[in-house]
């Protein structure tokens, strides 16, 4: 219990200690503590500069008045306590006729602790603020759709780049300490013909020299594996092995010969990012050629001529096409439309692995080679690649066979749709012989 005086020991209705400010004499009918009460949760707001009183108490001039309690009415909760009075010595030095004491319930200071408390209204106004800011900044990346899409297709390519140095799959690229020229990195296979020297550095520096031009023309990057890989895929393993290096050169000359026919960054837009030089590549135990679209990368064997490979480099960038196109490269009603109503195509590349399959005839009709019948994407990817490689003939057979001329024009659309720098001017020049 806080006891009450009964007589003021001041005329003055406030004044200022050590200890905060205190009322020690009624005014209007109100009683407040005796002088051991600090009044710390009502603290006094002075004018600034203040001006003194002889007893120590300081006056607020009206005006100042004014403006502090709206500043507390705004941030505080409960409403400021205005103490009307002014002694007769204050009223004579004609400075103003009101005492302002402002209760704050949630914000105040303890003298001699250094302790300062936030209340409600200064803490919503802050979290109000940094919300506001948060969303702001949530608001800029849900604008650009395009730069959250880059921000996602960034992080998915590390994860693909951490996932294949796992696997032991490592580039071929530039080396620091040999200059601006590129090098095997560690990891490649060691080459088998070690006793020519010459002829084993030779082949070093074409196999660097292709990789260099892959990544200049096209941001491909070559990979070769340092060990034997297996994948996990469906409908059977895939598995291979580092390649003999003169083998994985010559492979990756022609890689880069042909694909750096097209514009310069023309294939980024395919998804197309890395490609993997092996040996003994093979899927459930089977040898086959090639392996498209694994983690945005073309596994190669380098077991192929190079007259095959030129055209098999051709038959898999567009698999990358077309999947880029619409994520799927099974059905196409458009391109089924072109074929006669009662044919079926077959069960897949993977039933047609004799080499005689893909040689371009004109004892299908309708289509330019037998491999073509297995599957509607192996259809499209033969007619791309016999434009890229064998385009005369090809408009030799589509001028004889209305359907084939007709999916010439399909597959020109189709690319020159995702990729607008193969257009029809581009297509011209390869009949050229310009590209």
């Amino acid at each position: 219990m806080l006891a009450q005086k009964t007589t003021p020991p001041s005329a003055d209705p406030l004044y200022e200690t050590d200890r905060g400010f205190r009322r020690e004499r009624p005014i209007g009918g109100t009683r407040w503590a005796d002088g051991s009460v600090i009044l710390s949760e009502a603290p006094f707001i002075r004018a600034e500069p203040p001006v003194p009183h002889p007893t120590g108490a300081t006056r607020l001039p009206r005006s100042r008045a004014k403006v502090q309690v709206g500043l507390a009415r705004l941030f505080t909760v409960a409403r400021p306590i205005v103490l009307e009075g002014c002694p007769a010595a204050w009223a004579e030095s004609g400075a103003g006729a009101r005492i302002v004491a402002v209760r704050w319930p949630g914000v105040y200071q303890q003298r001699g602790h250094g302790l300062t408390l936030l209340g409600f209204m200064p803490v919503t106004i802050a979290v109000a603020l940094v919300t506001v800011l948060l969303i702001s900044w949530l608001a800029t990346g849900l604008a650009d759709p395009r730069a959250r899409e880059v921000a996602l297709e960034q992080y998915a390519e590390e994860l693909v780049e951490r996932d294949l140095a796992e696997r032991g799959w490592r580039p071929v690229g530039p080396s620091p300490a040999e200059g601006s020229g590129p090098r095997i990195l560690d990891g490649a296979a060691p080459p088998a013909n070690l006793g020519r020297g010459g002829e084993v550095v030779s082949e070093r520096a074409d196999l660097e020299q292709a990789a260099h031009r892959l990544q200049r023309l096209q941001g491909l990057t070559l990979l070769l594996p340092e060990r034997e890989f297996h994948l996990d895929l469906s409908p059977g393993a895939i598995t291979g092995g580092p390649p003999p290096t003169g083998s994985a050169a010559l492979t990756a000359s022609v890689v880069a010969r042909e694909l750096s026919r097209f514009p310069q960054g023309s294939l980024a837009a395919a998804r197309f990012r890395r490609v993997l030089l092996c040996a003994g590549l093979a899927e459930a135990g089977r040898a086959i050629p090639s392996l498209p679209n694994y983690q945005q990368t073309l596994l190669l064997d380098v077991g192929s001529s190079p007259e095959f490979l030129r055209r098999l480099v051709h038959h898999e960038l567009f698999h990358f096409i077309d999947y880029a196109d619409d994520d799927q490269v099974l059905r196409d009603p458009s391109w089924d439309a072109l074929n006669d109503r009662y044919f079926v195509y077959g069960s897949g590349g993977r039933a047609m692995r004799d080499p005689r399959s893909s040689y371009l005839t004109h004892e299908v009709p309708g289509f330019v080679s037998r491999y073509a019948t297995a599957a509607l994407e192996e259809d499209k990817a033969e007619v791309f690649s016999f434009l890229m490689t064998a385009p005369a003939e090809l408009t030799a057979l589509g001028q004889r066979d209305v359907v084939i001329g007709r999916k010439m024009a399909a597959v020109k659309r189709q690319v020159g749709a995702h990729l607008p720098v193969l257009d029809a001017a581009f297509f011209r020049a390869v009949e050229r012989g310009d590209r």
